[in-house]
């Protein structure tokens, strides 16, 4: 029974890896939900009703169907954030400033290199800080600051999802 739970902490994990501005995320969420349920409608056929003590397996499904919920919640927040819209039609807004800020601070600082994996660069490609000059309108990059706090959220739910997941094992699963 480890081996099903294991796969499906895998299939939420990896949707905190996905690009937030992409509908396949929201997919996986919804697939690792779907599986969670169904998992647990299974074991609620194969085990038998004893009264009033809940089994601590259905107890480590419940708690991981809860944070593929919080999973699902929050693609679909990431998903709408203003990096994730793919409609170039739209007239350019200038991020607010403490954005700006924040981004400029995450992409100099060690720690918010390591969280982000080096999937960005403190510099644009002419050389300008984002910090200094901000992003352009209509040039690609209006929104990564957007996108920059989108991938930071995404990779702190990971790292919690993960050690909540880590408890769970220890806590929830039997020792036969």
């Amino acid at each position: 029974m480890s081996l099903e739970f294991l796969v499906l902490a895998l299939l939420t994990l990896a949707s905190y890896w996905l690009d937030p501005r992409k509908t396949n995320r929201l997919a996986l969420c919804c697939i690792s939900t779907l599986c969670h349920c169904l998992y647990l409608q299974y074991l609620g056929l194969k085990l038998p009703v004893n009264g009033i003590m809940t089994p601590k397996i259905i107890l480590l499904y419940r708690d991981s169907l809860i944070i593929t919920s919080v999973a699902l919640v929050l693609a679909v927040i990431v998903e709408k954030l203003p990096s994730s819209s793919n409609d170039t039609s739209t007239t350019y807004v200038q991020n607010p400033a403490w954005l700006e800020r924040f981004a400029g601070v995450v992409l100099n600082q060690k720690a918010g290199q390591l969280l982000l994996l080096g999937r960005f660069d403190s510099k644009r490609g002419d050389g300008a800080s984002l910090m200094e000059n901000g992003p352009k309108p209509n040039d690609g990059k209006g929104n990564q600051e957007w996108f920059i706090l989108a991938t930071i959220i995404d990779r702190l739910c990971f790292l919690i999802s993960l050690i909540i997941y880590f408890i769970l094992y220890i806590a929830l699963i039997p020792k036969y």
